[in-house]
């Protein structure tokens, strides 16, 4: 058969280069100190995720909580998924809590905080939390720094049903930049903008982890990832 035989669609991967992409994301993750949570949404596939997380403690990250259960069902047990709660799924984001060893979530709100502690506290549940950030990308997360989202994390340190994981945060506009000079500064404003806003937190009390950050292009150009736990 070639190709053009195929029945359409269909998805052609090249083995090879699959899994020198991942090798090397693995050694960058390695050699700049980090832990690597790879990505699973693009390829949505067990099979490539055990690649991506191979000689690394084992965590993913989901964009859906359909991929979340169809991870778990593959076998792993550690998945965040890196966008902020829909109010609407907060319960079946605490069923789901329950079927794994870690399931991180994100949010970005007030009523967000309260509403999952609130459920969580009636349901004698513990819950793992990210305060998401905006590092400049301006499509979800609190503005680092301001009072607001001071009093969030605060409030993500002080409520008893939810465990304050950390900071998170996602410099997708770097897919915006034209090479790699302009990458390198997103990256460092990536990494910068979460790490003095997780100093300014440390500071006034509040502890935490990790701190998460990452995108494809500043990942693959990163030169400094200090005071980050995570990629």
């Amino acid at each position: 058969m070639n190709i053009a035989e195929l029945r359409t669609p269909a998805v052609l991967l090249d083995q090879r280069r699959l899994e020198q992409n991942t090798r090397s994301m693995a050694q960058r993750a390695h050699a700049l100190g980090v832990r690597l949570r790879p990505h699973v949404k693009t390829h949505k596939c067990v099979e490539i995720g055990r690649l991506q997380v191979e000689n690394h403690f084992g965590g993913l990250t989901v964009s859906t909580l359909a991929e979340a259960h169809y991870f778990a069902a593959g076998g792993f047990t550690d998945i965040t998924l890196a966008v902020p709660i829909a109010l609407g799924r907060i319960e079946e984001i605490l069923d789901f809590s329950l079927q794994v060893d870690a399931f991180h979530v994100l949010v970005d709100s007030i009523r967000a905080v309260e509403q999952l502690s609130a459920r969580a506290r009636n349901r004698q549940q513990r819950v793992s939390v990210f305060l998401k950030v905006d590092c400049g990308y301006g499509r979800a997360g609190v503005v680092p720094g301001t009072g607001e989202a001071v009093a969030l994390a605060r409030m993500l340190h002080e409520e008893s049903s939810i465990e304050f994981r950390g900071l998170l945060t996602h410099g997708g506009h770097s897919y915006d930049c034209r090479n790699r000079e302009e990458i390198l500064l997103v990256a460092e404003q990536e990494r910068s903008v979460v790490v003095n806003f997780a100093a300014q937190l440390r500071k006034e009390g509040i502890q935490f982890p990790e701190v998460s950050v990452g995108s494809t292009p500043t990942m693959c150009v990163a030169e400094n990832l200090s005071g980050v736990t995570e990629i």
